[in-house]
């Protein structure tokens, strides 16, 4: 009856670890996510969403915690980078720049601009020297850094989005969360900019829920990719 109860156990394990690392598992979280940032739409009123993702409101710390735990993993996991010291920590790099983008380091870097991390910075003859060039340096790491890390595993993730790989799936729904909660982000101010249009207070509501809660799916998406990397990477030496 014991023996029995283990391999129970032992195949429902087994049995969430292949939903857990499927090619699907990662746009199913964005579905699941959509979903909840709708139902949340539906239920909360602007002041309401406004205080939920406000600085060091609920969504701001279940972000900074899912950053925590990727960066964990990612020492948990050094052993998987042996042969790839610089790959690990061009990810660490990237994790803690996302840390401190979320913090608001671009508006920490200037004194007399809302953020350093745009063309209008640069463009502006107000803004001091010394911050532009400050700010240059740090995206120039960040643009370092993030293309090493693509230009060495784009083969692997453009052949495996096509062969069905976990991992590429996964990351390729981190870009797509990316862009989308970029969009959510800077439809108000390009509506407001380029047509005049100011949108309702629930178009607001939405794009406040789903810029902030696709952020936050970011972290979670990372921390899935390397669970998933371990996993692949033990199952290939188990067969060998």
């Amino acid at each position: 009856k014991e023996r029995k109860i283990k391999y129970n156990a032992g195949r429902r394990k087994g049995f969430a670890m292949k939903i857990f690392h499927h090619f699907l598992t990662a746009p199913i979280f964005f579905v699941c996510v959509c979903v909840i940032l709708f139902i949340l739409c539906l239920q909360l009123s602007l002041a309401q969403a406004v205080d939920f993702t406000a600085d060091l409101g609920k969504m701001d710390c279940l972000t900074y915690s899912l950053y925590g735990f990727a960066i964990v993993l990612l020492f948990i996991y050094k052993p998987d980078f042996q042969h790839r010291s610089k790959m690990w920590w061009a990810f660490l790099f990237l994790l803690v720049a996302a840390v401190f983008r979320e913090m608001g380091m671009q508006h920490w870097l200037t004194s007399t601009d809302t953020t350093a991390f745009k063309i209008g910075f640069f463009k502006n003859p107000n803004n001091p020297l010394f911050e532009k060039i400050r700010a240059t340096l740090i995206l120039l790491l960040i643009v370092y850094f993030a293309l090493y890390a693509l230009l060495k595993n784009i083969r692997f993730l453009i052949t495996g989005f096509f062969s069905k790989k976990n991992v590429p799936w996964t990351i390729a729904t981190l870009g797509m969360v990316l862009v989308f909660s970029k969009i959510a982000d800077r439809i108000p101010s390009l509506l407001k900019k380029q047509f005049q249009y100011i949108i309702s207070p629930e178009t607001k509501k939405f794009c406040i829920l789903y810029e902030e809660g696709l952020e936050a799916l970011l972290p979670l998406l990372v921390c899935i990719a390397l669970i998933q990397s371990h996993y692949n990477k033990r199952k290939l030496f188990s067969k060998n």
